[in-house]
């Protein structure tokens, strides 16, 4: 096993140098010492290739030699400086020699995509803001190939294709070490399809929820008026006001408004709850599922719609029975 896992990382480095591999592992300077935490992403030639990182010059930070190591920090401050050498020094069991390590500082405000492989879940960040960026050559040595391949099954070592990686990969390798490669981009593009579809479905019937409760408003005022007609006129001779005359329709409205929103806001806590539970395991965030969380909220916002045509409407019905006394009201 020590041997594949060895031979295993050897090749997947062999890959990364040839751009076929991505590097993205994200850590915490700092966690050990217990003196604060600053994010660090390690990350390869490759990373960059498909990523733009741009230095405190505004131009992009250009691809290192495999054999060396280069930190890009947002803030290239003696004691950052410090703390990074000794996370490396920390990370790597062999030694690494100073003069294979150069940093250079980036812009500040920065997000760099963390390629997390649990694209289906919901919460959590697809990017770390103002990170402490290591980048790796594959033949630095502060991975070891066994560590490379660990890496790689936790799935902070991503191919490009997971078709052509499936060709490449040595037969003493594919089956008996490497179990299988998973398509984690298409896994992320079908869940986006599913999510997206499904905010379109509650799109569609908040729309048709919104045409039956507004038609339904004036069919309810048209009723309303006519039904009642000389009970209206009668209180509004005797200088009642708008809620007097109307106080049930408007109880029993509010009441109803009540409800939806009472549902509403226990719904959206209901989903809040479930999100943050999710956040707290780090994985991919996915805006449109986000935003299938506005529906509670939108069907009270159509029941206090409702609720302000219909008083509109029998308001404006009423007036008009007045000023023309029709015989709804003789």
């Amino acid at each position: 096993m020590d041997r594949l896992a060895v031979e295993s990382g050897a090749w997947l480095k062999n890959e990364a140098k040839a751009g076929r591999a991505v590097l993205s592992a994200p850590y915490q300077l700092g966690e050990k010492r217990g003196d604060g935490s600053i994010p660090v992403l390690l990350i390869n030639n490759a990373y960059l290739e498909r990523n733009e990182v741009l230095a405190e010059s505004g131009e992009r930070v250009q691809q290192i030699p495999e054999s060396d190591i280069r930190v890009l920090v947002p803030e290239n401050s003696q004691a950052l400086r410090s703390a990074t050498l000794d996370f490396i020094g920390e990370f790597s069991i062999d030694s690494i020699a100073e003069e294979k390590i150069s940093f250079e500082s980036i812009e500040q405000g920065q997000k760099h995509f963390r390629y997390d492989p649990n694209v289906a879940a919901i919460g959590g960040s697809r990017a770390v803001a103002d990170s402490i960026l290591i980048i790796v050559g594959s033949d630095s040595g502060l991975i070891r190939d066994d560590d490379y391949m660990a890496l790689a099954s936790d799935g902070r070592v991503l191919m490009t294709d997971p078709v052509i990686a499936a060709q490449r990969t040595p037969p003493e390798l594919m089956g008996n070490w490497i179990a299988a490669y998973v398509p984690i981009a298409q896994i992320a593009a079908n869940n986006y399809a599913d999510q997206k579809s499904d905010l379109n479905v509650k799109i569609g019937s908040s729309l048709v929820a919104l045409i039956v409760l507004l038609s339904t408003a004036v069919g309810l005022a048209q009723i309303h008026v006519r039904g009642n007609s000389q009970t209206i006129l009668v209180r509004y001779l005797h200088g009642w006001s708008f809620y007097s005359i109307h106080r049930w329709l408007i109880r029993a409205e509010l009441l109803l408004l009540l409800l939806v929103t009472l549902w509403a806001f226990g719904r959206s806590t209901i989903l809040a709850i479930g999100a943050s539970s999710e956040f707290t395991s780090g994985v991919a965030y996915e805006s449109v599922i986000v935003a299938n969380h506005w529906q509670p909220w939108a069907i009270a916002f159509i029941a206090m719609s409702n609720l302000s045509i219909l008083l509109g409407l029998v308001h404006v019905q009423s007036k008009h029975m007045f000023r023309t006394h029709s015989e709804e009201t003789a």
